[in-house]
This record gives structure tokens, C-alpha cells and sequence, in this order.
């Protein structure tokens, strides 16, 4: 292969990487913030999967599918669990609301 077929080649696998790492490198705080989005969804959906595992413990031990001693231990497990992930998702809202303040106070 010749020098000049070398260099298009190198010159176009070039272009092609500018063109897939371009929206990395404009915007990397976009990307941050789509990242913090997807991550609070991810909460958002294990909470609601928590509320849901605590009505269906609770009708299980309505109906006795569950005793007493059962039910108290696993009701605050998942309790817990809960009050763990709200804590994330208003941990990670608030460093989304904070950036995009930053940025917004950036653009004036």
C-alpha cells in the first residue's frame, strides 16, 4: 500500500472517531447528568418494587401465609430498604438540581 493510501485511511478512521467521541467531549456535563438521570430511575423503580413487596407481605400475613415473628423482621427489612433508596434518590436530585444551577448560573 502507498504512503497516500496510508494516510486516508489514518485520516479517515480519524474523522470517524471525531464523529463518535464528538457529544463526549462537547458536552461531558450532559452526560453526567444523563447518567444521574438513568441511575435515579433505576432508584425510582427499586422503591415502587419495595413498596410493592411490603403490600404483598402485609396481605400475606393478613391472610396467615406469614407469622408474627416473620412478618416483624422482614416488614423492617424492607423497610430499611426503603429508607435507604429515598435517601439515594434525594441525594442524587440534589446533585442534579445543583449542577444544573451550576450550569445555568454558567450561562449567564
Amino acid at each position: 500500500m502507498s504512503y497516500s493510501g496510508i494516510f486516508l485511511l489514518l485520516a479517515f478512521l480519524m474523522s470517524i472517531a471525531v464523529i463518535i467521541l464528538w457529544p463526549l467531549i462537547a458536552h461531558p456535563a450532559k452526560l453526567s447528568q444523563t447518567t444521574n438521570s438513568s441511575v435515579i430511575s433505576v432508584l425510582q423503580v427499586q422503591f415502587r418494587t419495595i413498596v410493592a413487596a411490603i403490600h404483598e407481605l402485609d396481605a400475606d400475613h393478613e391472610t396467615g401465609k406469614v407469622t408474627d415473628g416473620d412478618y416483624q423482621v422482614q416488614r423492617e427489612a424492607l423497610l430499611q430498604r426503603g429508607i435507604a433508596t429515598l435517601t439515594q434518590i434525594d441525594e442524587r436530585m440534589s446533585d442534579a438540581i445543583e449542577a444544573a444551577v451550576r450550569t445555568r448560573r454558567k450561562m449567564s
